[in-house]
């Protein structure tokens, strides 16, 4: 019985505690337990906290033990970079197409402004005819007063 409770011991003990992982740097992380595997890596606690590991960055071994596959790796990372492509594609017409709503109302704005000057000109110069007509009339006024006032050719003014 001794010995059964001691083997059950161990091996509870076994599989509590994870393995330590050296990666190809050196690094120890003792007890690592794999708590997410991806395809490019896997993340984990440890004794020090939590991380996450490039499968690149561990040892051949260690590599295979966590089920890393080189072929799936190349088709999630070419897949990634199409994803990539096509949204840097999409941001790219977004781009153009705001710039062209920007340059539409530049152009929007530039004409509102040449008919707003073009209508003050307009005014302007209905104003200075009118201004001009006015004057023309009064100084017309002005002259035949003149003359109304001027004696009469041989005659002397009264002053």
């Amino acid at each position: 019985m001794k010995i059964i409770s001691t083997l059950f011991f161990l091996v509870f003990a076994a599989v509590a505690m994870g393995d330590d992982l050296v990666d190809d740097g050196g690094r120890v992380y003792p007890n690592f337990k794999v708590t997410e595997k991806t395809v490019l890596g896997v993340h984990f606690t440890y004794n020090h906290g939590v991380g996450y590991m490039d499968f690149r960055m561990m040892k051949e071994a260690d590599r295979k033990k966590y089920g890393y596959d080189p072929v799936k790796e190349r088709e999630y990372i070419e897949k990634k970079q199409r994803e990539r492509e096509v949204q840097e594609q999409q941001r790219r017409v977004e781009v153009r197409k705001i710039i062209k709503e920007k340059r539409a109302a530049e152009l929007k704005r530039r004409q509102a402004a040449q008919l707003a000057a073009q209508a003050a000109k307009k005014e302007r110069r209905q104003l200075i005819l009118l201004v001009s007509v006015f004057l023309g009339t009064f100084g017309l006024a002005m002259i035949f007063w003149r003359r109304s006032a001027s004696p009469v050719p041989g005659q002397t003014a009264a002053r």
